[in-house]
């Protein structure tokens, strides 16, 4: 055992007086490697730190109606939910070329990051700023900049570009959206003018009918969820704009259309079965036929009371210029640098000058028997 710690203890002197002997050489290395490191922390470039803090996108909850699903749907053309795809949004326009673009015309950056081509500009834009998605929903943006002053306005400036680029693509989709939902109504307009017109041309030929109050229930039933079908397929239209026909939501839509479609047709294999709906001689043909005419209107009145709002939603959506991004913090003057850290540089050098130096004289005397 005390032959052991006489080993130990005479390596660990052999070491210190090895050391000892190269002492000029340890110190030398270690003050070159700490003066290199004072001179490059000095000529590094000086950056600030600026950052501004959005809230995340708020989310219109007013139900399912047409607008709304179609103001959902993200200009990139993947289908996502909500809050979710609306912060995508922001984070694909603030790494967008229009946007970068946009900051190096504003504050004459090409010149700042002595760059030939606008590509090698907007490379370094993009290595100085960054953007952070957080937890709780909050999106930091950060941009770094050797201007104390200029480093805020940029970084506020990114924020204000990101709400004008967002109403730029709102304002596009809501033209759009109005677009479509107007092709859909004036499309049911016809078909509500043809369904009344075969209703009154029916009555002309054979006179006025009245159905007992039973009767009225199920022709109303059986409109209702014409009506839904026919909602729903717009809605399908809608979807299949930005999703893939495998789509989870496309196929849950399909799933609903069907059962719609086949409850529809119970019901209406009940009714024309009904003895409410039968008479003497040849009336029952033509109180089913009064039925159908009857409950197709029904069913295009719905569905227009249905798309009116809409598309009213839709041309209010359409000229709105309200802020689209909420802002919780905006940059401010930064009070001291960001980088370099030039202590912490200068300290990590001269452990690395130091303890280098100690490795390589354990490793010359190990396979060159330096004595």
């Amino acid at each position: 055992m005390s032959s052991n710690v006489n080993t130990s203890n005479g390596d660990l002197k052999g070491l210190i007086l090895l050391f000892w002997d190269y002492r000029k050489f340890i110190i030398g290395i270690t003050s070159f490697a700490a003066i290199t490191s004072v001179i490059v922390s000095l000529v590094l470039p000086v950056a600030y730190r600026a950052t501004a803090i959005i809230l995340p996108p708020t989310v219109d909850g007013g139900g399912m109606g047409i607008a709304s699903l179609l103001s959902g749907l993200p200009f990139g053309g993947m289908g996502m939910d909500g809050m979710g795809q609306a912060t995508n949004n922001y984070l694909s326009i603030l790494n967008s070329r229009t946007m970068g673009e946009r900051v190096l015309k504003e504050f004459d950056l090409m010149a700042e990051y002595e760059s030939e081509f606008i590509e090698e500009a907007l490379d370094a834009l993009a290595g100085n700023s960054k953007f952070v998605l957080h937890d709780e929903g909050t999106l930091a943006i950060t941009v770094f900049d050797g201007d104390q002053d200029r480093v805020a306005h940029i970084t506020n400036y990114f924020v204000q570009q990101l709400d004008s680029i967002n109403k730029e693509l709102t304002k596009e989709r809501a033209g759009n959206n109005r677009s479509f939902i107007e092709k859909r109504l004036t499309q049911v307009y016809a078909e509500a003018a043809v369904a009344e017109n075969k209703l009154k041309l029916f009555q002309e030929e054979n006179g006025a009918y009245s159905l007992e109050v039973q009767a009225e229930e199920s022709i109303r039933a059986l409109a209702s969820i014409e009506a839904d079908i026919i909602k729903k397929e717009i809605e399908l239209d809608v979807m299949q704009i930005s999703m893939n026909s495998d789509h989870p939501e496309v196929l849950f839509l399909k799933k609903e259309i069907s059962t719609l479609n086949a409850s529809l047709d119970n019901l209406i294999m009940a009714s024309e079965n009904d003895r409410i709906l039968k008479s003497p001689g040849n009336l029952p043909a033509l109180v089913v036929e009064y039925a159908r005419l009857l409950r197709d209107v029904t069913a295009k009145n719905a569905v227009l009371e249905f798309l009116i709002p809409e598309y009213e939603q839709a041309r209010i959506q359409e000229v709105r210029d309200t802020p689209t991004v909420q802002v919780l913090d905006h940059a401010q003057r930064p009070s001291e640098k960001s980088k370099p850290f030039r202590a912490l540089i200068v300290m990590l050098s001269t452990m690395s000058g130091f303890f280098g130096s100690l490795y390589f004289i354990l490793f010359r005397k190990k396979y060159w028997h330096l004595t």
